[in-house]
């Protein structure tokens, strides 16, 4: 099945690794979890993409573990702790 996109635009998988920073394996999680979709390409086998979904893909921040919480949001006990140091003398 041919495709719209010039060559140039398409970049194979150990290119969207190369290009994310990131292994092949990596770049095939990111397609089963669906944050990157590869393009139906007339020849061979294995997934194609294109260049600015995958640097699209690159500039996500990511975060690993729970993001952290707005300061308005802390525990009672973190408060606690806090107001506890302010009155401590130093």
């Amino acid at each position: 099945m041919p495709n719209a996109d010039p060559p140039d635009e398409l970049v194979t998988t150990a290119q969207a690794a190369a290009l994310l920073g990131k292994s092949r394996a990596r770049v095939h999680q990111l397609v089963q979890r669906g944050e990157l979709t590869p393009v139906p390409h007339a020849g061979g086998t294995g997934y194609r993409f294109r260049r600015a979904e995958v640097i699209a893909v690159g500039n996500v921040p990511r975060r690993h573990g729970n993001p952290p919480r707005p300061l308005d949001q802390v525990s009672e006990r973190q408060r606690y702790r806090r107001r506890k140091q302010e009155q401590e003398p130093q």
